[in-house]
């Protein structure tokens, strides 16, 4: 008789456990203490002779058993030495790769290519070896002290196990597999977009009429879903000329239009000729038709009213100034807030020093965008934005409390003492001073922060420290740092944010300031957007309500409306005369720049809404005020924790409920056998 079978018998145990150990010993050796040389030899040595010691008393002659008894033992003795070859062929994968090939001065490419192939060779041997010998040795336990074992249910507790491990081997490479071919299928929801009634209101303001060609096939699939959104668009707008053409039929229309391919959409109003390609297969035209609400409308603007020009203040590390890959790939850059920006037809430019920001700023300037800048502006910068604002411009500043100095203040350079200092630089640093002024609590000559100085300009200031709440955040990194990512869906009925207002909307705001006003008076400052009940400042940044703070409500965001005089110096509350000539200044100041962000425009369409909305409201556009329509896929954003739990939900969960399935009916098959 076999000594593991002598073994089993005596004491109720066999070579499995320290067969078991082994393998246990060599895994720790080779995976977890593998920064460990001295340790890992001792781990793997220790762990090779258990199971070559357990490996050799299986193979031991059998001497006079039973024949179920030598067969069951020689299926083990087979199945044990096929997991000790698996496991010696990785352990020789990692210490000796140039036995297999494996050699340093293959390309990464080639390397990592066999690296993985000698790695799925001893995976797939120690899988269909080791738990068939868990199942056979399970189901041989009961019997370890019967006279004659029942081969059969050994047999099929191997087989069982055999199965299971073919099934795990085929899922494992199949995603392996996946990982490594390009190929992408979309399975995705597609959906025309449909014509908003933002885009309707632009198409009923028209002055002139508006021409619109659409050279499709006679039978054409994306035909009918382009058909579908321009006769929505046109109902009962007698401006909006549609019309519907088969090029290669009516070759005089292509002619005359100069258009060269199906499958496009063109505007016309007198010579000027506004083109979108959408294609003439589905697939192809899907990307287009999900946003070709967004689309049109940019174009309608386009030929409607002539470009206006937007600038965005550079060199003070604004939101708009990172560029960089890691950036962009993080969504701190502001690609997504540009291209918001050309559909309501703006040309977008820097504005630094050198393009007027330290003088004047450029009289075609139609808003000018202050994004969260970490570097203070020059006294020259912020005199130039004051004389803007007095002559009627737009702002749009985004006093993100992250840029706040930590020293809290700062002073003024010194004035230039030169003899031939102009007029000019006198008066701007003399202005710098008077903004920094009406403060609260900062005297003439010495500045608070920079934010202060910038919201001052159009009477807001912002309160120090960063807006947080535990009760209403975006959860992202589960943990404390989430109580500043700000959302509220309060709003006042203001045009700038009439849209969200009136749907009920919520926006988010990451580490949002919370504003002021300078003077408490000042009826030309209306807030817009309130924090959810139950915020307060973090003042000493630990995110926790502690110490001073308090719970309270706060405003996220402002509207400033003034009426101004030009070429006067009236104060900023008073309202022009009837023989004065009267403009307006219009400001919007949000408390966070992160609000336009990439991230936050990707995963969160209302502040879209909020930013286009506030851009036409500046403008005085807010007739057009509304959400664009998109059927575009909202991107999914993975966390670390979630990608955790959908990989154990996968590897394991699907498995586990196969494999319950598969128990239920094997059982129910039993017992239907067996009362029969």
């Amino acid at each position: 008789m076999a000594l593991g079978t002598q073994l089993e018998r005596k004491f109720a145990v066999g070579p499995l456990p320290f067969y078991l150990v082994g393998l246990v010993l060599v895994l720790a050796g080779e995976r977890i203490f593998a920064s460990r040389p001295t340790l890992e030899v001792v781990l793997v040595s220790l762990g090779g002779l258990g199971v070559a010691t357990a490996t050799l008393i299986r193979l031991m002659p059998q001497g006079s058993q039973p024949r179920p008894s030598a067969r069951i033992d020689q299926w083990l003795a087979w199945l044990t030495l096929g997991t000790a070859l698996a496991v010696g062929l990785a352990v020789l994968v990692q210490h000796q790769p140039n036995w297999f090939g494996i050699r340093a001065d293959l390309p990464t490419d080639v390397r990592d290519r066999k690296i993985g192939i000698w790695n799925i060779a001893w995976l797939t041997g120690l899988m269909v070896t080791l738990v068939p010998l868990l199942f056979a040795e399970a189901a041989l336990y009961p019997m370890r002290k019967a006279p004659q074992p029942e081969e059969r249910r050994v047999r099929a507790a191997a087989i069982a196990g055999l199965t299971l491990s073919l099934v795990a081997l085929y899922g494992a490479l199949f995603v392996y597999s996946g990982s490594k071919i390009g190929v992408a299928v979309d399975f995705s929801y597609f959906k025309t977009a449909k014509a908003s009634e933002s885009t309707k209101r632009i198409a009923r303001s028209l002055k002139d009429p508006i021409r619109v060609v659409a050279l499709f096939p006679s039978v054409s699939e994306v035909r009918i879903e382009v058909e579908h959104y321009l006769r929505d668009l046109s109902r009962g707008n007698p401006k909006l000329q549609v019309e519907f053409h088969d090029r290669l039929l009516e070759p005089k229309i292509a002619k005359e239009l100069r258009a060269s391919q199906d499958g496009t959409i063109i505007l016309v109003r007198g010579e000027v000729r506004h083109i979108i390609s959408v294609g003439t297969e589905a697939k192809n035209a899907r990307a287009v038709l999900r946003n070709l609400d967004q689309e049109f409308q940019k174009n309608l603007m386009k030929i409607a009213r002539d470009a206006r020009v937007a600038y965005l203040s550079v060199g003070h590390a604004e939101l708009n100034e990172k560029k960089d890959k890691e950036a962009t790939n993080s969504g701190q850059g502001v690609q997504i807030f540009r291209k918001l920006l050309e559909t309501q037809n703006f040309r977008i430019q820097d504005l630094g020093a050198s393009q007027g920001l330290g003088q004047e700023i450029p009289a075609d300037a139609s808003v000018v965008f202050v994004l969260g800048p970490r570097e203070p502006l020059a006294p020259e910068e912020l005199g130039a934005l004051d004389r803007y604002a007095k002559r009627g411009g737009h702002l749009f500043l985004a006093l993100d409390s992250d840029g706040r100095p930590a020293s809290g203040k700062r002073e003024l350079p010194p004035a230039e003492s030169k003899s031939d200092n102009s007029k000019t630089k006198h008066e701007t640093n003399s202005t710098a001073e008077k903004i920094a002024a009406t403060v609260a609590g900062i005297p003439s000559g010495v500045t608070g922060t920079n934010l202060e100085e910038i919201g001052a300009i159009v009477g807001v200031t912002v309160e120090p420290g960063s807006l947080a709440n535990d009760r209403a955040y975006v959860q992202r990194r589960l943990d404390k740092s989430d109580y500043v990512q700000l959302i509220t869906n309060r709003f006042s009925s203001h045009a700038s944010v009439s849209t969200l207002s009136r749907n009920n909307a919520g926006v988010v705001l990451f580490g949002s300031g919370g504003l002021k006003k300078v003077d408490p008076n000042d009826n030309t400052v209306t807030f817009v957007a309130h924090s959810m009940p139950g915020t307060y400042i973090d003042e000493n940044g630990d995110f926790e309500l502690d110490g001073s703070e308090s719970r309270g409500n706060f405003e996220l965001a402002a509207a400033v409306s003034r009426p101004v005089v030009n070429n006067s110096a009236a104060t900023p509350n008073k309202a022009p005369s009837k023989t004065e000539k009267s403009n307006e200044l219009r400001a919007f100041v949000l408390g966070d720049a992160d609000a336009v962000s990439d991230l936050v425009l990707t995963n969160a369409p209302s502040n879209r809404v909020l930013l286009l909305d506030a851009v036409r409201w500046l403008v005085g556009e807010e007739s057009f005020a509304g959400e664009i329509s998109s059927e575009e896929d909202v991107r999914i954003e993975h966390t670390k924790e979630k990608d955790v739990v959908w990989f154990y939900i996968v590897i394991f969960g699907a498995p586990a409920v196969v494999l319950a399935l598969g128990l239920i009916l094997a059982r129910r098959s039993r017992s239907v056998g067996g009362r029969a």
